[in-house]
């Protein structure tokens, strides 16, 4: 019966070089080696308990030589006993078929953790996944040796710290998220990690400020009007900005992304159908006539609704189109706070709520009541709420005169 063992192959070399490690095969009083590609000096490996102690990736090495030595056990028992010991190593060799540096990197924290990232459907998602890894390389430079049991919670606590430096505690706590869903992912789906540091990590977050402006700010908002400049004209440019925050409200607190995106195709029975691109919801909105009057001024060339992806190419030129608006708001009306696009969201909500429509209605305005196991029936009913919902938010920040239903408190209930 062959033998398979590790050997440290120091041969030649003095104790201040590292040697290579092997896996040794002894039949009938001969030896032949198999390489593991894994260099390590004298004092990093106890030969009688054979493992490798004191080493940066000792746990994730530790884990790949166990690996490798059980499969090359496994095919050893299956050989004729007849071969040499030479016979089984270039056996072996072929039936093992796989790269070395293929097994020691594929229990890495940073490998799967590109691999994670690199399975997120949305763009953005990838970039802060990517920006993450960027910043816990430049606080461990050796992030690329570790396994996940040496992101341990004293790292983590070492990484925050570090991070609370430059990063506000909501921008942290992203980054935070991220680690913690890829060792989610590891643990879950791969099956590789049987640790946890999270179990004793909270992960921090500043309350989120207000973002909603008061009814008297939206009214005030959405009747202003651009001063003239030459030739009794206006900046259109600047209209476009306001006319912009204005068609989010109008569709409901429409989130940046999706705005952009929409396009013709998705209007039917003048409604715009569309999913949403965080979440996954689907978005059924009635675009009243303040909304189709802002679509046609600023109408797409091509496939789009609006004519920001025409200039925009790219997300980040998009994204570049709303942080140039958020200057000209502050501009514009420099007693307001700092806009967002997203203020348009969170105001529809917060007025809605104001008016006397009830949780229900206002959840389903903004796609948080995605999945339900609902009737077809129920659901037109909800719809029909919600349009009535933002019928009456919009007459209310234009000054329109009400209609006595528009005001009615509609409960939508289970």
């Amino acid at each position: 019966m062959a033998k398979v063992k590790f050997y440290l192959d120091s041969r030649g070399l003095d104790n201040k070089k590292p040697a290579p490690l092997k896996i040794k095969i002894t039949s009938k009083g001969v030896g032949a080696y198999i390489p593991l590609d894994v260099r390590l000096l004298p004092s990093q490996w106890n030969d009688g308990r054979e493992r490798i102690v004191s080493h940066p990736q000792e746990k994730s090495l530790n884990l790949y030589i166990r690996k490798k030595l059980l499969e090359v056990e496994e095919i050893v028992r299956e050989l004729p006993a007849s071969m040499t010991g030479k016979q089984m190593v270039e056996r072996v060799k072929v039936m093992l078929n796989t790269d070395n540096e293929q097994y020691k990197n594929e229990n890495l924290f940073e490998s799967v953790y590109t691999q994670y990232t690199n399975s997120r459907r949305s763009k953005r998602t990838r970039e802060l996944y990517e920006h993450t890894l960027k910043l816990m390389k430049d606080f461990d430079n050796s992030l690329h040796l570790k396994a996940f049991e040496e992101i341990t919670l004293d790292w983590l606590i070492r990484f925050d710290n570090y991070l609370s430096k430059i990063q506000s505690v909501n921008t942290r706590a992203i980054h935070l998220r991220n680690i913690r869903a890829v060792f989610n992912y590891a643990i879950k789906i791969l099956e590789i990690c049987n640790c946890y540091p999270f179990r004793k990590f909270t992960i921090k977050g500043a309350e989120t400020p207000k973002r909603s402006l008061e009814s008297e700010q939206l009214r005030e908002l959405f009747t202003f009007k651009l001063p003239e400049t030459t030739k009794h004209r206006v900046d259109r440019k600047k209209q476009k900005v306001i006319d912009i925050f204005r068609l989010s409200f109008y569709l409901r607190g429409i989130r940046p992304v999706d705005l952009v995106h929409l396009k013709k195709k998705d209007v039917i029975n003048n409604r715009v159908e569309y999913i949403a691109r965080k979440g996954g919801s689907h978005y059924s909105i009635y675009l009243e006539p303040e909304a189709w009057e802002i679509l046609r001024r600023y109408e797409g060339k091509g496939e789009y609704l609006l004519d920001i992806l025409d200039n925009c190419k790219t997300d980040e030129g998009f994204r570049n189109f709303f942080r140039k608006s958020n200057k000209v708001i502050k501009e514009l009306l420099p007693d307001f706070p700092p806009l967002s696009a997203y203020w348009a969201r969170h105001s529809w909500a917060t007025l809605a709520i104001e008016l006397g429509y009830s949780m229900e209605t206002v959840s389903m305005g903004l796609g948080h009541l995605h999945g339900e196991r609902v009737t077809l029936v129920y659901v037109a009913f909800r719809q029909k709420a919600v349009d009535e919902c933002n019928r009456a938010l919009i007459d209310y920040v234009l000054g329109i005169p009400k209609k006595k239903e528009n005001f009615k408190n509609v409960e939508v209930s289970k």
